[in-house]
This record gives structure tokens, C-alpha cells and sequence, in this order.
């Protein structure tokens, strides 16, 4: 049976920096220090494995349910807020504008009305541009993006 856990990256303050899970903790604590992101090449951190669970839905659930103890934003909160539903009340989508550069030169390629406009233009994933946007990744297939900013009224 698969199992599911429930992990805290904890620095050398013991101050705790990022609520996760994962099936693997090893492979996970691993991708977190040598991927780009936050936590790249860092060794003042520690993986604390919390909690253990037979369901992913479960560990998802603990997994929010700790953020925000810890005062972070929860997964539930974040898929709330992006989710394509919109609204609450089952509203638009927010189309938020983003902006294209070729990482190694910072060199401007185009602006895209949305993150799946550029998905399907530049033949990447949502998924990976969102975690450039997010700051987990610095760069996806050579491209480096960020929100264009709102004008205001």
C-alpha cells in the first residue's frame, strides 16, 4: 500500500520554512535543495517528516491544515484563489498578463494575456510556468516569466 507524508523544511533556528508532502521524502528533500527554487543549494535546512497517511487526500488535507497554523498560505487557499472556477460564486476566470524573457539574457520576448496563452504558444507546460511565477523554479525550457503590473485606477 502506498503511503503518503506530511514533511516540514525546518532551518538551522528551527524556524519552520515550508509545509509539504510527498510519497518519497528522500527524492522530495533532495528535489528541494538541488532544483532551482527557494531552498536551492541551501544546507541550513532539514526535512521533519510530520506524519504519515494510507491516502494522498489525507496528507493534502493535514498538509493544509498546518500551513496555515504556520501562517503560510494553504494549498486549499492557493487553489481557491487560482483555481479556473474564479469566484466563489462561480465567476470569471482572473486572466492575469505575464511577460516572457529569455532567461540567460533577460532579453524580452512577449507579453501573453494569461499563463495558458503562453503554455500553448510556447509549447510549455502551465505547470512549469506557474512555478516560474511562484518563484519554485527560476527558468523553464530557457524562458523566464513574471507578471506584468495591474495598472491601477
Amino acid at each position: 500500500m502506498k503511503k503518503w507524508y506530511v514533511y516540514e523544511l525546518v532551518n538551522l533556528m528551527g524556524t519552520i520554512e515550508y509545509v509539504g508532502e510527498t510519497m518519497n521524502p528522500k527524492r522530495r528533500f533532495c528535489d528541494h535543495k538541488c532544483l532551482s527554487g527557494k531552498f536551492a543549494n541551501r544546507n541550513d535546512i532539514f526535512m521533519n517528516v510530520v506524519c504519515e497517511f494510507n491516502n494522498r487526500r489525507d496528507a493534502w488535507d493535514y498538509q493544509c491544515e498546518l500551513q496555515s497554523e504556520y501562517g503560510f498560505e494553504s494549498e486549499h487557499e492557493m487553489r481557491i484563489k487560482y483555481s479556473k472556477l474564479g469566484s466563489s460564486k462561480g465567476g470569471d476566470v482572473v486572466k492575469r498578463p505575464i511577460s516572457c524573457y529569455i532567461n540567460s539574457t533577460k532579453e524580452f520576448i512577449s507579453d501573453f494575456n494569461s499563463l495558458t496563452d503562453a503554455a500553448n504558444e510556447l509549447k510549455i507546460s502551465v505547470g512549469n510556468i506557474g512555478n516560474v511565477l511562484s518563484g519554485r523554479y527560476k527558468q523553464t525550457n530557457g524562458y523566464y516569466f513574471k507578471y506584468k503590473k495591474q495598472k491601477t485606477l
